[in-house]
């Protein structure tokens, strides 16, 4: 028996709701995507009707495959090319038509193109007025919107032209939809615009009372060489401190020996001298409550006991 191809537009009688949550419960709806090629795309795993129309009479639908007591409703039950096949009353062959189901949602980007000092992972450092830019892709169909939370506020679609025009930390969320209704799950970035915002450093370690860096304290120093060769018109002061435990003027020695020693491997792994400060604070600047006098457990003391930098930008 012959059988022949067809990409034709379907209708598909559908509707699924997708619930994210987080700020506000959001829905949306999967869908029918026809390209301009003629591909129709959809999810699989879908419980649907199909028709199609003939060119000759395009306004009289037929279900594929044709009404019987148990083939109207089809499911597609994987990713990838399907076909539906029909037999054609008048010529008796067998037609099939091509779908082509997608479930992999689209993936969204955050971008500064013009005032980014610096980023750290899923942290953007920027100038005040810097205008931020979402870029959405979809391998299979095309993106259908991109939405947008602000510091908590409902996900609403996002619009070109927004910057930060005001100092502060402000958490992003961030996730698009495509043609056929696949959802990203959301993406979580930080944006601070304050002048000389500092950074802490994870996972910094030194020999006990010693300004020996551990080795496992290497693996975060050299990200931060990374990030100092891709952003060259940065320099960053150093700055350590210890925990309350301890006489105040041999902590202030010790955190100036730590925050030296970091300056140094960075210099050794070929960052220039004159783009790093060091500087220590001893246990002047607690980050909880324990200060002298206070009795704290040990992971309360090591939250006080830290390395991190200030940022500042070099004029070009």
């Amino acid at each position: 028996m012959k059988r022949m191809k067809y990409a034709l537009p379907l209708l598909l009688l559908l509707v699924l709701c997708f619930n994210l949550s987080g700020q506000e419960q959001l829905k949306h709806h999967s869908a029918l995507y026809v390209d301009s090629n003629g591909q129709v795309y959809t999810q699989s795993n879908q419980s649907a009707y199909f028709f199609v129309s003939s060119p000759d009479d395009p306004n009289t639908l037929t279900p594929v495959p044709t009404p019987s007591r148990d083939s109207i409703l089809q499911s597609l039950k994987k990713e990838g090319v399907q076909y539906i096949s029909q037999k054609d009353s008048k010529t008796g062959k067998t037609i099939l038509y091509k779908v082509i189901t997608d479930d992999t949602p689209p993936e969204t980007m955050i971008d500064f193109t013009d005032g980014l000092i610096f980023a750290k992972r899923n942290h953007y450092y920027v100038e005040l007025g810097a205008p931020v830019k979402l870029s959405a892709t979809d391998k299979a169909t095309a993106v259908r919107e991109t939405l947008c939370s602000l510091n908590g506020s409902p996900f609403h679609q996002f619009e070109d032209g927004h910057s930060f025009s005001q100092e502060g930390e402000f958490l992003i969320k961030i996730y698009s939809v495509d043609m056929v209704g696949n959802v990203e799950q959301p993406k979580t970035f930080w944006v601070t615009t304050s002048a000389e915002a500092v950074v802490p450093m994870d996972n910094i370690y030194f020999d006990y009372n010693s300004a020996n860096l551990r080795p496992e304290s290497k693996v975060e120093i050299d990200t931060l060489v990374y990030l100092m060769n891709k952003y060259p018109n940065i320099r960053i002061e150093l700055r350590a401190h210890t925990d309350s435990r301890g006489e105040s003027r041999y902590n202030i020695e010790l955190s100036n020996s730590r925050a030296n020693a970091v300056v140094a491997y960075m210099v050794n792994k070929g960052i220039d001298k004159a783009r790093l400060g060091a500087k220590g604070f001893g246990d002047s600047v607690p980050i909880n409550e324990c200060v002298k006098g206070v009795t704290c457990s040990e992971e309360k003391h090591r939250q006080n006991r830290r390395v991190e930098f200030v940022i500042f930008k070099v004029k070009d």
